[in-house]
């Protein structure tokens, strides 16, 4: 029986939380240039073309889903990361997470002398159906660091609370959600609802996957 969430739901217009998780739980992200260099490649596949390289060199030029894929919010920590994306075309989201994982292990394996799988199977993936769960999933994705949350410096919590921001993450839109006059800051220092903890994976929990 397939695992849940390898088997993907495509939808246009469609709201999805991936992650991914080193290979028996082992760390994926070494020290700062680790972070740094998978933060660059996502900047590189959802930044526009058309505004300038973006840490492009000219011998390869990496695919770019920027028309089709927007980025929400996310959080890398030592042994997985979190991504929360908008795909504007059905199976988008298959093409930009393959490419961004498969750089990045291709980068690991050669900078380290490792050969095999970096990531314990292929990327999940859970649609995100409604507004109330993108809202809490954020908030979960965003205290992945615990109380080192409002410093941790690799993860998109930055963009959500100060005039600091990035052309490739929307950081913008989730905030958007929330009542009026309540601020995100607020709002992640509310009391968390009932389940909120196991939001991140749907019925599936990170220890679990």
């Amino acid at each position: 029986m397939p695992a849940k969430n390898s088997i993907k739901e495509y939808v246009d217009e469609g709201y999805y939380h991936i992650y991914n998780r080193g290979v028996e739980k082992r760390d994926i992200f070494l020290d700062t240039q680790d972070y740094h260099v998978f933060l660059k490649y996502l900047q590189q596949a959802l930044s526009d073309p058309d505004l300038g390289p973006g840490g492009m060199n000219s011998y390869y030029v990496p695919q770019n889903f920027s028309a089709k894929i927007e980025l929400l919010g996310y959080c890398l920590m030592p042994n997985h990361v979190h991504l929360i994306i908008k795909q504007h075309e059905s199976r988008s989201i298959e093409g930009f997470a393959r490419s961004i994982f498969t750089r990045y292990s291709m980068y690991f394996n050669r900078r380290y002398g490792r050969v095999g799988s970096l990531f314990q199977g292929r990327y999940r993936a859970a649609r995100v159906q409604t507004e109330e769960y993108l809202l809490h999933l954020s908030r979960y994705v965003h205290l992945n660091p615990g109380k080192e949350y409002p410093a941790y410096p690799y993860s998109s919590f930055q963009y959500f609370l100060s005039n600091e921001t990035a052309p490739w993450v929307n950081s913008i839109f989730v905030p958007s959600l929330l009542s009026r006059g309540l601020t995100y800051r607020d709002f992640m220092k509310s009391s968390k609802f009932e389940g909120e903890d196991e939001l991140e994976l749907g019925d599936l929990t990170l220890e679990e996957f």
